[in-house]
């Protein structure tokens, strides 16, 4: 049995009609739980229910970006590019969008970084994104529209 199907044919297709997206995947809920334990090291349901000590929350904010200006006036490149520059990773790494232990879409960094905006339409309250090739920092999408770039301390 399949433990991803491709976006484009799961129940947000219609977030991701018009893109041209080849990489991103929705994970079933097994998969996807495994790769929430896995990269996030908790079995909390959501970033929200993530304990005061974990290192998501307590890590330092490095670097951050406001996104909503942007996501309001459809000026999508102008974060694509923001994004980019905000992290070292590789165009084709594969990273993951978690929203919770139960919902994770994986992707390639730059289907992400050209379609931000369309992923934040699944899930726009404090998603993570994670590069397993850099287990020391995520970013974290936020509702008051930035993107924090988190640096685990330790």
């Amino acid at each position: 049995m399949e433990n991803k199907s491709e976006i484009k044919k799961s129940a947000y297709l219609d977030f991701f009609l018009n893109a041209d997206i080849e990489y991103t995947y929705l994970l079933d809920e097994e998969q996807a739980k495994m790769v929430w334990q896995r990269q996030v090291q908790s079995n909390a349901a959501s970033y929200f229910k993530l304990e005061d000590d974990h290192w998501l929350v307590r890590a330092k904010i490095e670097n951050r970006i406001e996104w909503i200006t942007s996501y309001n006036e459809s000026d999508f490149l102008h974060i694509c590019c923001l994004l980019e520059a905000l992290v070292e990773w590789h165009k084709q790494d594969t990273v993951y969008f978690l929203i919770s232990q139960s919902l994770v879409l994986e992707t390639k960094w730059l289907e992400l970084t050209t379609y931000w905006n369309l992923f934040l339409t699944v899930e726009d309250d404090c998603p993570i994104v994670i590069n397993p090739k850099f287990s020391n920092e995520a970013l974290l999408f936020t509702s008051i529209g930035e993107v924090y770039k988190l640096v685990d301390s330790i």
